[in-house]
């Protein structure tokens, strides 16, 4: 595995620990991702003391290793087991991890084995355990506090020869429980043969993309936390490197992606939101194990991506999951229908861009709240799938009243939304065209391109792609427009969810060669720019967090979709 911890975190399937190089002050942190990215997580920082610049590194999926150049029989490796705890075997080589806390915490040595450190601002302790060999600690004791403390897993004796140590950490609330831990070989083995299962799933026909293909999976697989608190399944988090919650519309790319071979755990990615769904409705932006925040919500995608999930696997058309869905479905359109329309008033609104999943798009510079026809097209998609779970589900009436209320909308959505042959966005509270700004957000409608007359979804097609396609994928902002930005987040890059979703519309609408063509960009683009939270659309640089889940869910949704893609 090629890829540097700077980009691309190691850690494992169902472990809240991570490994990597913080970009900014470039040190190598061991890192717990409990309480969410608005924690901190770098615990402890890796200093190898006696190697220094002539530190060597390799790295596989499921193994970090490190030595000195010219001296490899020095070494230390780092895994994890299936528990998530992270393994450490040290043969002639020193590591110090030096802890980066706060006032309060404690290290407390427990016996000559065992030392348990209590970070207070996480709330969580961490029990290092010496199966073999030696560990030590040094600290300062500050009345109420350890400063600066320093755990060393040591590959050497106290004169200096080489020594096996194995070491074993793993983290708990309060207590931790008496348990048998594996030999590092059978943790590492476990580890790798579970990567190759999982992996397998995802392999296809395709070579073109086969390295990013590897990469895609790799992080689906390692970007995932156990069930925990708040979150009631396992939980594919959007990266280990900053964003390590789970987001609400991002879960719905990952449900699609997981589908197929992993009927189960997609249906979690999206259960942990209905878990903690409000009472009135409306879904949480993001949840981690300790807390779900709905300062904002996400935009209802979700019907369309459990349309999808049920098309690919017949585990979701048992009855049992068809009805929690539709019932879950229901309550958040009624969200949007109930409290996010003005007294009168057909069309939804925004109360932020972060609603839209469009924080910073052009189309919010002016202020909320805002009619934006992407909010009302979800809307009326997702009416429509809930009209045929409704009949699918013997519930008639129900069926006709969301029916009724798609068609009523659809009925209002041109004359709204329609002006001078574009569709365009209200500021609400002045009753004012939104004119700032060519945002590709204003051609999401093409998702209910089905209810329009042809030459109007044709004219709206060729609008989209003459304003926004570029060598690498869909623009989110017209290139040309003054409000464009490199490197400008929704103001320009490239997004996976976003060329999937206009990817899908494009083919189920019958323009299925420019569906093609767009897939095969977004394929590309990975290429340059890994599973990137975005990319520049003239370059393929990937911008802002590189070791992203949605991109690698795309990927390999697109590649079983498009298995010859780039091979003509």
């Amino acid at each position: 595995m090629e890829y540097g911890l700077e980009k691309i975190p190691f850690s494992r399937y169902g472990s809240y620990f991570a490994v990597s190089i913080n970009q900014e002050d470039g040190c190598l942190y061991l890192r717990d991702l409990h309480g969410g990215d608005e924690t901190c997580s770098d615990i402890y920082e890796m200093r190898f003391p006696e190697i220094g610049e002539r530190q060597r590194f390799i790295r596989t999926e499921s193994e970090l290793m490190w030595f000195r150049e010219g001296q490899a029989e020095c070494w230390l490796k780092i895994c994890m087991d299936r528990d998530g705890r992270v393994h450490f075997l040290a043969d002639g080589l020193v590591l110090e991890l030096h802890a980066r806390g706060g006032r309060y915490d404690t290290l407390v040595p427990l016996d000559e084995r065992r030392m348990e450190h209590h970070f207070y601002k996480k709330q969580r302790k961490f029990l290092f355990t010496c199966l073999q060999g030696r560990i030590t600690q040094t600290q300062q004791w500050d009345v109420v506090g350890s400063r600066d403390a320093v755990i060393s897993v040591c590959g050497k004796n106290a004169e200096g020869a080489p020594l096996r140590t194995h070491c074993v950490l793993e983290s708990y609330r309060c207590v931790g429980t008496k348990q048998e831990y594996p030999s590092y070989e059978e943790a590492h083995k476990e580890t790798k043969e579970a990567f190759d299962a999982w992996e397998r799933q995802f392999r296809g026909p395709n070579r073109v993309f086969e390295e990013s293909r590897r990469l895609a999976a790799y992080l689906t697989w390692a970007n995932f936390v156990p069930a925990n608190g708040f979150l009631t399944h396992d939980a594919m988090y959007m990266s280990k490197n900053w964003m390590f919650n789970i987001w609400s519309w991002d879960n719905c790319f990952g449900g699609i992606a997981l589908s197929r071979v992993q009927p189960k755990l997609a249906w979690g990615q999206l259960k942990i939101f209905m878990d903690n769904q409000d009472s009135c409705g409306v879904y949480a932006d993001y949840i981690n194990e300790a807390g779900a925040s709905f300062n904002c919500t996400k935009p209802p995608i979700h019907a369309w991506a459990f349309q999808k999930m049920s098309a690919q696997n017949a585990f979701f058309l048992q009855k049992e999951i068809q009805e929690e869905a539709y019932e879950s479905f229901c309550r958040v359109t009624d969200y949007w229908l109930c409290c996010r329309r003005t007294p009168g008033a057909v069309m939804p609104v925004y109360f932020h861009g972060n609603d839209s999943g469009w924080d910073n798009a052009s189309v919010f510079h002016r202020g909320f709240p805002v009619e934006s026809p992407d909010l009302s097209a979800f809307l009326i998609y997702q009416m429509d799938v809930l009209s045929r779970m409704a009949q699918e589900l013997h519930r008639p009436e129900e069926s006709a009243a969301w029916k009724k209320k798609a068609d009523e909308m659809y009925g209002r959505f041109f004359e709204r939304f329609f002006i001078n042959g574009r569709l365009c966005a209200w500021y609400t509270p002045e009753r004012q065209q939104i004119m700032e700004g060519d945002s590709l957000l204003m051609y999401m409608p093409l998702q209910i391109a089905y209810r329009m007359e042809k030459k109007t979804a044709d004219e709206l097609v060729r609008q989209m792609l003459e304003r926004f396609e570029t060598p690498y994928g869909l623009a989110t902002e017209n290139p040309r427009s003054e409000y464009y930005k490199t490197g400008g987040y929704w103001l320009g890059p490239v997004w996976a969810p976003v060329m999937y979703l206009m990817i899908d519309a494009l083919r189920d609408n019958g323009y299925e060669q420019e569906a093609r063509r767009l897939a095969e960009k977004f394929c590309r683009v990975t290429q340059i720019g890994l599973m990137s939270e975005n990319y520049d659309p003239f370059t393929g640089d990937g911008y802002d967090d590189p070791a992203f889940s949605w991109p690698s869910c795309v990927l390999l949704q697109l590649l079983w979709e498009y298995p010859d893609l780039g091979e003509e």
